[in-house]
């Protein structure tokens, strides 16, 4: 959608879906506007799950750097 196409139809060329557009000229430093959707994407949980995961993992690395815990109980050698 334009509202600066007067006409606008769908055609099929080479097995590929085409818009045709016409409309009047543009004058020179004018925007054209074009609105498209319906296309296909892809799902973004992916990238937003392994965002998360990321944050998590580098969080729980910056507590155990900040609060290491209990020392670890010393072994007593023989002799």
């Amino acid at each position: 959608r334009s509202p600066h196409l007067s006409e606008s139809r769908e055609v099929v060329d080479e097995g590929q879906p085409l818009v045709l557009g016409m409309g009047p000229a543009i004058p020179a430093g004018q925007s054209f506007v074009l609105e498209i959707d319906g296309l296909p994407h892809h799902a973004i949980w992916p990238r937003n799950t392994a965002l998360g995961l990321a944050g998590l993992i580098v969080t729980v690395g910056i507590w155990a750097a900040v609060f290491p815990g209990a020392p670890a109980p010393r072994r007593r050698g023989r002799g």
